[in-house]
């Protein structure tokens, strides 16, 4: 047999082959990069809260570089401290330790955010042969928390995690609850006024992220949360009515509204006596005098800002619209309710029998006779009672006094989530067509062409819909 000009025995290049696909399946099959391990210890007493974490990570290749960009999250109501990082042979033999002057601290701020409290540490260490570890551990101490640990051994989800551990030490007799995930229970010692859990786990095959799939349902994951606990106020995690009246004396003296915005409301929905149509008129008047940018400041972003910061200053986060849209209502003789939902493109399943922070959005909730109007303070274009795919069919928390509760935003129904489409076509003897296309689109397809409705220019408009046309022929 001639191969690239050499002549080489059958036998031979069946070897040869053989061992250049192995060499290339092994290839194929090393990650780039992997946590070897990741140990968290979490101490918890009545007044303060301290988590240790110590991660090492394994570099084994040019292609793992990327991940060797560290960054350690943290607000301003925590105190980080004792960080430390080190570069080290894959047999553990240390190389260089990190210097102060490679740690840079950075704002924290999301692409939606006007300001925020949250801040990280940045650094990163790498070496020029592989396989090499970074290995970093640091320290982060609060007195301000509902939730003592909510751990998972993945770190990052593209990359496995071959040993994961967390122990979770508390001091002081105090009543928790604890709630575990698709990993057993832990081992559990006591002694006089303290006790201590240990679980272990590993995330050694990374799920890929795929539609309708969620990747969060089939990972490990363990929540320790304190029965009573102070954020701002006194609270409790007992169950859900406890945990609705920490929240509702949080947000209960934020309604006021400005006098100037009170003749506003009385001028818009004079004359008018359907509620119905005085809801519509109020959401239609937030949506066209505010817009949504993230405030997140004090008591960790969960105490929202006041209705009347909103009014003078026509902004506000999800938590301070809705405060605002339910002053004005209020002042309009309208009952609402201040409800918490986990919204996103991928539903997180509730756990109901585990009073607590679950979500991270708030919108509002109009009883109106038999009916409940739900109401998304953030979107400036949506109808009036439509919940768009970001949190139809959730879970909600209704917030209200001495009657929170669990209840169901509707779910969209297939006619809510039609498009139809018609083309009609005009084919001509000299070979050319003309053809009509007419849509009309219902859900998520709406949600999209309303937002480019509203937020886009003309020319913007014209080029992303020429984008998604099936030829460039069309005129």
């Amino acid at each position: 047999m001639n191969l690239f000009g050499i002549r080489i025995q059958p036998s031979w290049f069946l070897c040869l082959l053989f061992l250049l696909l192995f060499f290339r399946m092994g290839r194929c099959q090393q990650q780039d990069a992997e946590i070897i391990r990741y140990v968290s210890l979490v101490e918890a007493g009545k007044d303060h809260l301290a988590q240790t974490d110590s991660v090492t990570l394994q570099i084994n290749n040019r292609e793992g570089e990327r991940y060797s960009e560290i960054s350690i999250p943290y607000s301003k109501e925590d105190r980080i401290s004792d960080l430390g990082a080190w570069i080290e042979t894959a047999d553990g033999v240390r190389i260089r330790g990190i210097k102060k002057s490679e740690i840079v601290e950075r704002s924290a701020i999301s692409g939606s955010s006007l300001y925020e409290d949250h801040y990280k540490k940045c650094f990163q260490l790498k070496h020029n042969v592989y396989p090499y570890r970074v290995v970093y551990t640091y320290k982060i101490s609060s007195r301000c928390f509902i939730t003592w640990a909510w751990w998972t051994p993945v770190v990052d989800d593209e990359l496995p995690t071959r040993s994961a551990s967390l122990r979770v030490i508390v001091t002081g007799n105090i009543p928790f609850s604890r709630f575990e995930g698709n990993i057993s229970g832990p081992l559990i010692d006591s002694a006089a006024a303290k006790i201590s859990m240990e679980w272990s786990s590993s995330y050694e095959h990374p799920v890929k992220q795929e539609i309708f799939s969620r990747p969060g349902k089939v990972n490990p994951f363990v929540i320790v949360i304190p029965r009573d606990f102070f954020y701002d106020i006194p609270g409790s995690t007992r169950d859900w009515r406890s945990y609705g009246e920490w929240q509702y004396h949080l947000i209960r003296d934020a309604e006021q509204l400005p006098g100037e915005e009170k003749n506003t409301i009385s001028a818009l929905i004079q004359g008018v006596t359907d509620k119905r149509e005085i809801v519509k008129r109020i959401y239609h008047y937030l949506q066209d005098h505010t817009r949504y940018i993230n405030v997140s400041i004090g008591t960790g972003g969960l105490k929202p800002y006041p209705a009347e910061y909103v009014s003078i200053n026509k902004y506000g986060d999800c938590k301070a619209l809705t405060i605002y849209l339910k002053a004005l209502l209020s002042y309009a003789g309208i009952e609402s309710f201040y409800a918490n939902v986990y919204a996103g493109e991928q539903p997180m399943d509730l756990i109901p029998g585990f009073a607590g922070p679950q979500f991270n959005h708030v919108v509002l909730a109009v009883p109106l006779n038999k009916d409940t109007l739900w109401l998304e303070s953030t979107a400036a274009t949506n109808p009036t009672g439509y919940m768009g795919t970001f949190t139809q069919n959730r879970t909600a928390f209704l917030v209200s006094e001495g009657k929170s509760r669990l209840v169901r935003i509707p779910a969209l129904t297939r006619e809510d989530n039609l498009a139809v489409t018609r083309l009609d076509y005009d084919i001509r003897l000299d070979g050319n067509a003309k053809v009509s296309v007419s849509s009309l689109f219902h859900g998520r397809y709406f949600e999209m062409l309303n937002q480019l409705h509203h937020d886009y220019t003309d020319h913007e408009k014209e080029q992303i819909i020429r984008d998604y046309m099936p030829t460039t022929t069309m005129k």
